[in-house]
């Protein structure tokens, strides 16, 4: 198998409340069943499943290949979702193949630090994820700053009010 096509994770943390499971799988993976990273369409790339953490502030996206980890930690890294910013990293048995396969993208005669190469194509790739993930949290964001705004998908809506409400009641 090659590298570039070893199922990478990253860990996800400082996730807002009331942002469901959904809402980040939705964020992470492309919005077509394919596998490949390189449709206009996509977010970061294929996600082979999503792991919340125990307390939901944080959570595992298993990408079906290194290009979607790298462009979800590019991507998702200091995003602003309510008050918070996201933080990510690679998970510690993906962290070796994740650094040998982006030291491998980058081309001999680049004079820069390789730690921050992005090649043209993934750039290209990174500003079609980066406007569909802005969409979403857009959203997200909309519906914490006011409780009336219109839900471009009712789930967000549902959850965020769910939990909301919950506030509510253990604020009594």
């Amino acid at each position: 198998q090659h590298i570039e096509d070893r199922l990478s994770t990253i860990w996800v943390g400082k996730i807002p409340p009331g942002v469901s499971d959904d809402w980040m799988k939705n964020m992470l993976e492309a919005s077509s069943n394919t596998t490949s990273c390189h449709s206009p369409t996509q977010k970061c790339g294929p996600v082979a499943a999503w792991r919340p953490g125990s307390n939901k502030n944080f959570g595992f996206c298993d990408f079906r290949n290194a290009d979607g980890a790298l462009r979800g930690m590019r991507l998702m890294q200091d995003l602003e979702i309510g008050t918070n910013k996201l933080q990510t990293k690679p998970d510690p048995k993906s962290a070796a193949h994740l650094s040998e396969y982006a030291q491998s993208k980058v081309p001999p005669d680049f004079s820069g630090i390789t730690k921050e190469y992005i090649s043209p194509i993934d750039k290209k790739y990174d500003e079609y994820a980066q406007k569909a993930i802005n969409e979403i949290v857009t959203t997200i964001n909309k519906l914490y700053e006011d409780d009336t705004a219109v839900a471009v998908d009712e789930t967000l809506a549902r959850d965020l009010k769910l939990y909301k409400a919950k506030q509510q009641r253990e604020a009594r």
